[in-house]
């Protein structure tokens, strides 16, 4: 160093010597000298091989420490930051008497933020004034100012000071409470800090490390740390540095790890973790008398943080050299020029929320989140810029002239075709006039108006048949998913032979049988629960937009089946006897082995073929979801078989997520012990059980059961026809001293047939006189069971008929109140009983007798006695009758229609109130959605798709039953079946799609 810096360096020193003077106004004390390192030829501060290492004694104090050392504290600091040396860092000024240890904070101007920016000149003299122990150590810490915008932790200078400073209140800001920070405390990777599970430390600690542990820490430093790290130690902490394999030098990342074991990490200058601890490595705290073991700890700790940080890359950002020209169009962007000398990228579009972090997997390119959204904007636009044509919605300010051009040309070469498209209508439409004029036959007002309204299924069968029957070559033709359903629905009704001559006579164009015949065998046969249709349900289900859709009702009924085995080529398997599970298949051979012992003869049962077919289908209670989930062929049904399969196909039906609200079967003697095995949730006083818990639900949800209400009605019309006096006669009703005796019924209809206008004109032959067909039918039941025939005997006022329309009224109104169709029936019908239930307060339950318990009285109070009670009543006065128990049971209704009454009330009260008290429920909820009807109209399919055999086998009804899913319901019913589930409306256009068998080619 020449006289020239000499002086200058005395002249700053002096300057800086009055400057601290002057701003602490306080009398310095006495200087009783300074530390001193051992090792005179090595200068204070940095563990790299290229730098020296600081070693500080405090054992030995002398004056003349900073004038010694100073030019070489300052030759050092030159090589980290690039300044001159001759600018100076140090003086003897900047320096006080601290007996033992060493603290470092911040200045108190920048005690609120370690990483606070200087915005002060970057002079030598106005780095050093102010200064405090060691003064102002800078380090360059390089940020593209121009080009990143102003921020909290990027401001307007490129430097940040430490300074150092021993009052307490610069410790006091660094530590705060325990609580883990949350994502908007948290620098930009988020990622990086749920990795390391950085928290606040719970307590202020101020920590002073002796000079032999500094030196000690240094000297473990500069052996552990990787390759490019460096290390320097100011008053409080250790800045661990990674330093660009470039030159000049600049920081790339930094790892501040403070005396009191927090840990502040920056990248790029920016801070990414401030004075945190790890959780999954805490850093100890080096105290005054720290041990060796504690010092080491430390440094290891250290340098673990160095590795956690090396295991994350920089992000790139969206440097896509294509776009480089539009990447200052980008909102919430800066350009990167890349001044701390990223080998991964030279310059780049940086998003201000960067992670900056990235951690490293096997990826070509390490870009966060928010870069890869810029990086997909930028593509987005450029393609945008670049393409000829732009969308036709598309703005013209928002498109370049040469799209503009484009735009234009195209939308004059559309208007062109558009043109020559009207001129070529108007020229047919002209033809068709003229052809009208010539050709044309006037025809009456009323058929005018029939040919204007033909049905839209008609429309749609014509213009289908039109466009197949004009191509030619049958393999051209394309056929609509409804005209398939259509097709599927008639081979369904008739034999082979007869839906081949149909498409032989060449007055209708339909799909053959060989393309039918991938559609209906779309999905496997299979007996028990079919998996691909319920597949396809849960499919169908999940799609369903409400929440209330998703619940249905479980129907179960049994068919009748022909005896005899079919081979089933797809499988290989025989189809035609009884599925038996594990348990009763041993309960069979335990049978056998029993009676073997009892008789003494070896008698092995073998498998019996099956006589009927266990059916369940699923309903949608708000929804038109109705399929046939499940088929058991079985020999006799009892109550116990009955349990095992109901609870298997609920639990395949609810793991599905289709949930199952109410169970719906007849009166069968199985299916009334099935019931009872379950426990109740609800105890009645006759201890009808109408409720259980759905344990295969995962909320434990009720499962409510229900008699089917046809089936009652029809129960009932039969003990009205059984009840009279004579032989044939096995009941006698009773009730107020009145029989009730279907010879009033045959009585009214002979004293009114003749009539040509009679009120009870509901009354004919078939349901007067029922025969073992007609007394199937509800329809029937329900024609005598009406309230016109009700008021037709009474207008008779014939003697002792007065309880007999009383009860034709109950039995009425009880069937209307459970069997609403649609939304609107009430209102065509003029029947409010019709209504749909939208109140759980509806006055109809208290009618019933299940009134809302909730509250003390009725809603809707009346006069009339409620339907449930009006039964009870009639038992009560049955009972108190001197007679026997046989003849108290027919004064009555059968016990089991009571019993099927009651649990039919109560059950569709109980569903239908829980699902009206959903958080959302639905609008409304139909009667006729808890009945059997659609499972009898399966029923009617099966039988009818045998042709003149009536009774189908196994294998006749598994393959049905895969056709009807296929071809779903289209709105066509006969007219002689045993139910109302629709009327006849007609098909159901839609374009769903159909599932298509996929063929299989066999390789050689």
């Amino acid at each position: 160093m020449d006289d020239t810096d000499d002086s200058r360096a005395s002249s700053d020193s002096k300057t800086a010597k009055r400057r601290v003077s002057r701003r602490k106004k306080v009398k310095q004390p006495k200087r009783r000298g300074l530390y001193k390192p051992k090792n005179k030829n090595v200068p204070l501060g940095i563990g790299d091989p290229d730098l020296a290492e600081c070693i500080f004694s405090d054992d030995e104090i002398r004056a003349d420490f900073l004038d010694n050392h100073l030019t070489d504290i300052n030759e050092l600091s030159s090589k980290v930051t690039g300044r001159s040396a001759t600018e100076g860092y140090f003086t003897s000024a900047d320096y006080q008497d601290d007996s033992t240890t060493v603290s470092a904070s911040l200045e108190q101007s920048d005690m609120s933020s370690d990483t606070s920016v200087d915005s002060r000149p970057t002079s030598s003299a106005s780095s050093r004034a102010g200064s405090s122990l060691l003064g102002d150590v800078s380090i360059p810490h390089h940020t593209d100012s121009e080009s990143r915008p102003e921020s909290a932790a990027s401001s307007t200078s490129a430097i940040v000071h430490c300074n150092f400073d021993t009052s307490e209140d610069a410790n006091s800001s660094a530590c705060t409470s325990a609580t883990p920070l949350s994502v908007s405390e948290l620098s930009p990777s988020v990622q990086m800090h749920s990795m390391l599970g950085a928290v606040r430390p719970q307590e202020n600690i101020q920590c002073s490390p002796s000079l032999q542990c500094i030196e000690h820490c240094l000297a473990v430093f500069k052996r552990a740390l990787p390759q490019a790290w460096t290390v320097i130690c100011t008053r409080d902490s250790f800045h661990l540095l990674y330093l660009s394999l470039t030159s000049p030098k600049a920081v790339q990342r930094e790892g501040r790890v403070y005396f009191n074991g927090t840990v502040s990490i920056y990248i790029h200058a920016q801070l990414i973790m401030d004075k945190q601890v790890l959780l999954n490595n805490t850093v100890p705290p080096l105290e005054t008398d720290s041990q060796p073991i504690i010092q080491q700890e430390f440094c290891d700790k250290s340098v673990k943080v160095v590795n956690l940080v090396m295991d994350y890359r920089i992000c790139v950002g969206a440097n896509h050299d294509e776009t480089r020209n539009i990447w200052h169009s980008v909102a919430d962007t800066f350009i990167d020029l890349n001044p701390y000398q990223e080998p991964d990228y030279s310059q780049t579009c940086r998003s201000t929320h960067c992670f900056y972090l990235v951690q490293e997997e096997r990826k070509r390119v390490y870009r966060c989140e928010h870069c890869s959204n810029i990086l997909r904007r930028l593509k987005e636009r450029e393609n945008f810029v670049t393409s000829d044509v732009a969308h036709p919605n598309t703005p013209n300010m928002f498109l370049t002239p040469a799209q503009v051009n484009k735009k234009i040309s195209i939308q004059k070469a559309e208007l062109k075709r558009l043109e020559k498209k009207v001129s070529y209508l108007e020229f047919k439409v002209s033809q068709v006039i003229e052809k009208l004029e010539e050709e044309g036959v006037d025809v009456e007002d009323h058929v005018s108006a029939a040919l204007e309204h033909i049905l839209k299924s008609q429309d749609f069968f014509l213009e289908q048949q039109i466009k197949n029957a004009a191509k030619k070559d049958a393999r051209t033709r394309r056929w609509h998913p409804a005209l398939i359903r259509f097709a599927l629905y008639l081979k369904s009704k008739t034999t082979n032979s007869a839906f081949e001559g149909l498409r032989d006579s060449g007055l209708i164009v339909l799909p053959c049988s060989k393309t039918l015949f991938d559609y209906s065998h779309a999905m496997s046969i299979q007996e028990g629960v079919n998996e691909d249709i319920l597949q396809h349900v849960a499919t169908k289900v999940s799609k369903l937009p409400k929440s209330y859709q998703k619940y249905h009702s479980l129907l179960c009924d049994e068919i009748y089946v022909s005896q005899n085995l079919v081979y089933n080529a797809s499988d290989n398997s025989l189809i035609g006897y009884e599925k038996l599970d594990d348990v009763e298949k041993e309960m069979r051979e335990f049978d056998s082995h029993i009676e073997k012992l009892f008789s003494g003869q070896n008698v092995k049962k073998e498998v019996e073929l099956a006589k009927t077919m266990l059916c369940y289908m699923v309903k949608g209670i708000i929804s038109d979801v109705k399929y046939v989930v499940a088929a058991f062929p079985l020999k006799d049904l009892n109550c116990d078989m009955l349990y095992v399969r109901s609870w298997q196909v609920i639990l395949s039906l609810e793991k599905a997520g289709i949930k199952i609200i109410v169970f719906v079967c007849d009166g069968a003697p199985n299916n009334r012990a099935f019931i009872k095995m379950h426990r109740p949730i609800t105890r009645t006083e006759s201890g009808v059980v109408f409720d259980t818990v759905n344990f295969c639900s995962p909320e434990r949800r009720p499962l409510f059961f229900m008699s089917d209400v046809c089936h009652l009605m029809k129960t009932i019309r039969n003990c009205l026809y059984n009840s009279g006096v004579g032989d044939k006669k096995t009941r006698c009703m009773e009730i107020n001293g009145e029989k009730l005796m279907w010879k009033d019924i045959i009585k009214l209809y002979l004293t009114n047939k003749d009539n040509n206008f009679r009120m009870a004109y509901k009354l004919n032959a078939q349901n007067v006189y029922p025969n073992k067909f007609s007394c199937m039918s509800v329809k029937y039941a329900a024609q005598v069971l009406s309230e016109t025939v009700a008021l037709d005997i009474e207008n008779q006022k014939w003697p002792g008929t007065k309880e007999l329309v009383r009860f034709i009224r109950y039995v009425n109104k009880f069937f209307d109140c459970l069997n609403g169709a649609f939304s609107t029936q009430d209102k065509r019908t003029r029947n409010e009983n019709l209504a749909p239930y939208k109140d759980i307060d509806d006055k109809r339950f208290d009618w019933l007798g299940v009134p809302n318990l909730k509250r003390s009285e009725p809603k809707y109070p009346s006069s009339e006695k409620p339907f449930l009670q009006y039964l009870s009543d009639w038992k009560k006065e049955a009972e108190k009758s001197k007679k026997s128990s046989k003849e108290i049971e027919k004064m009555q209704l059968a016990t089991q229609t009571l019993v099927g009454i009651e649990m039919s009330i109560k059950g569709f009260a109980g569903h239908v109130r829980y699902l009206l008290q959903l958080e959302e429920p639905p609008a409304f909820i139909n009667a006729r959605s808890s009945s059997q009807d659609p499972l009898e109209q399966h029923f009617s399919v099966q039988r009818a798709s045998g042709g003149g055999n009536s009774n189908p086998n196994t294998y006749k009804v598994l393959s049905t039953q895969v056709a009807t899913t296929v071809m779903r319901d289209i709105g066509v019913k006969s007219r002689k079946s045993n139910s109302t589930e629709t009327d006849h409306v007609g098909m159901k256009i839609t374009d769903e799609p159909l599932p298509k068998r996929k063929k299989t080619r066999s390789t050689k």
